[in-house]
């Protein structure tokens, strides 16, 4: 395949990668408490350069990927796992492996 087109389906040397992310918020937190965490997060998320889709009220899932052209990094996986871990009232953070985030997740 021609380099252009390779550039044009993020395929090969293009490819941009991602992060699954899981997490669940303790029961007992109340709706601010619970949107507080949830602004905290996506704050950490946004100073990585990272955006990210999915939802949830006390159990999270999403995808993570760099915001505009190019690719997340086993740094940034790192640095929100360490984010979740540190807060006592998130249970059971899960970050997933970089995988292509145009053609290799479902």
């Amino acid at each position: 395949m021609k380099r252009r087109l390779r550039k044009k389906r993020r395929l090969g040397e293009f490819a941009e990668f991602g992060f699954n992310i899981r997490f669940a918020m303790s029961p007992g937190l109340g709706a601010s408490a619970r949107n507080a965490i949830l602004d905290a997060f996506l704050d950490q998320i946004e100073r990585l350069g990272l955006q990210f889709g999915g939802g949830g009220i006390h159990d999270w899932d999403g995808f993570a990927e760099l915001c505009g052209r190019g690719t997340a990094t086993e740094q940034h996986r790192a640095a929100i796992l360490a984010w979740l871990e540190q807060h006592a009232d998130i249970e059971n953070p899960h970050v997933g492996e970089l995988v292509d985030a145009w053609h290799g997740w479902d």
